[in-house]
């Protein structure tokens, strides 16, 4: 019987994967915020991140009968390293809207870290996450609920217009047809170093340690020693699991990462991860017109996502400078002050654009590109001193930059030396894990 009801188990997991594919235009897979009180039917918005109430009902799958406790149906590890404002935004993997606090997201652990944290100036992170999904649920034969589905259906005389505004505000223009369960385990050690030089060897270090675990080459240096004199600090944003977090050493952190799945199963430690949100045009019966489409907004708001983190990047590089210039050409010290002016404003401006636009959907909205300053930024003066640390490889380029790390984490079996992969004492400013 066990064995049979792991293969149905499966087959629901497999079924309803298909029906969270990416490739469908409808279709919307969103992280979901700590702490959400999320159920399947239930409304979103994807301009403002607002979960709505549950205005879809249908037949629930799998069924409880179904469920596979020992199961785990999918786990990953990832190493990744950081340099910029752009890898961090992927990384953290927000949604749309979500890196501006909107909605649900205003309190989430990984917005507030984006938020706080600008790669580059001086500064690379280690990225290290463990994920697991425990189980996919979701909803089939799909019907609106009937006290909404008057909204958008009138009867004959009806106010349409009204009835799809009042649609949007309690349902949005989405609604969750599948809910991912498990466990993520999310740290990011991020090392700030006093030089562009010291900045660039750890950069080389953590890239010769990503490439050792993807199985090219050996570490041929010591890792405390390498990073010696450089501040540490550490984020640790765990959702799921059970036990203990781990210490904030990095051997202790990837060994933690590894064993990850071990800690969620379908009883225990698993939560809600990630959902498919689908347009409500799918429903059969309502012609699409009926609803509202915020598609433009959307469009809008993904503008504005890359101008923010155009703008970020920008200022962390004209920091890099103000704070380093005996590494440039030489620039008038007041220019560099009033180019960052000008970029925070531009900041600030494109965050009032993007609340404006999320508080008032039916007005709609518009992007203006934003003035930046035409100033380049300064070129480098040539660098002596240390090369970037390689693999063993004397031949190796020494702009090496090994890709990320991403493998299941049953396969990866290598323990990493405590010798070589554990910080000096010089850390500071760790965080311990977010429950």
């Amino acid at each position: 019987m066990k064995s049979i009801q792991k293969i149905n188990g499966f087959f629901w997991f497999l079924f309803l994967n298909l029906l969270a594919s990416p490739i469908r235009a409808d279709s919307n897979r969103i992280s979901l915020p700590e702490e959400t009180l999320l159920g399947l039917g239930m409304g979103y918005n994807s301009v403002t991140g607002e979960f709505g109430e549950r205005c879809v009902r249908g037949s629930v799958w799998p069924a409880p009968k179904d469920l596979v406790h020992e199961m785990v149906h999918k786990s990953e590890f990832e190493l990744k390293k950081i340099e910029d404002v752009s890898a961090l935004k992927g990384g953290l993997e927000l949604n749309l809207g979500a890196s501006f606090g909107l909605g649900s997201y205003l309190r989430d652990p990984k917005v507030s870290y984006f938020s706080e944290n600008d790669p580059g100036h001086n500064n690379v992170t280690l990225m290290v996450r463990s994920r697991v999904v425990t189980q996919v649920s979701g909803i089939t034969d799909l019907h609106l609920q009937d006290r909404f589905s008057s909204l958008v259906e009138p009867s004959v005389g009806g106010d349409l217009t009204r009835g799809k505004t009042d649609f949007l505000v309690a349902c949005g223009n989405q609604f969750i047809q599948s809910i991912s369960w498990g466990g993520e385990f999310l740290a990011l050690v991020s090392f700030e170093a006093e030089t562009e030089v010291k900045r660039r060897k750890i950069s080389g270090v953590l890239g010769a340690l990503i490439a050792w675990a993807n199985g090219q080459g050996e570490l041929s240096h010591n890792f405390s020693e390498e990073t010696r004199g450089s501040r540490i600090s550490t984020k640790i944003i765990q959702r799921g699991g059970i036990g203990e977090g781990p210490a904030i050493e990095v051997d202790k952190i990837v060994e933690y990462a590894r064993n990850f799945p071990s800690k969620v199963t379908v009883g225990s430690g698993s939560v809600p991860l990630s959902a498919e949100a689908r347009s409500y045009g799918v429903i059969y019966g309502v012609s699409k017109s009926n609803y509202i489409n915020l598609s433009s907004q959307e469009a809008v708001l993904k503008k504005y996502e890359q101008a923010n983190v155009k703008t970020r990047t920008l200022v962390s590089q004209w920091e890099q400078v103000q704070g380093h210039p005996d590494d440039y050409v030489a620039f008038e010290g007041s220019r560099i002050s009033r180019i960052l002016s000008e970029l925070k404003a531009i900041l600030g401006k494109v965050d009032e654009a993007v609340h404006a636009c999320a508080s008032d959907l039916l007005e709609g909205c518009t992007y203006e590109e934003p003035a930046w300053p035409d100033q380049a930024i300064p070129a480098r003066k040539p660098q002596t001193g240390e090369r970037w640390p390689v693999v063993s490889d004397p031949d190796r380029d020494p702009d090496f930059s090994a890709p990320d790390v991403v493998m299941s984490t049953e396969n990866w079996t290598r323990g990493l030396p405590d010798s070589q992969v554990s910080p000096s004492s010089s850390q500071t400013g760790s965080t311990p894990a977010d429950k």
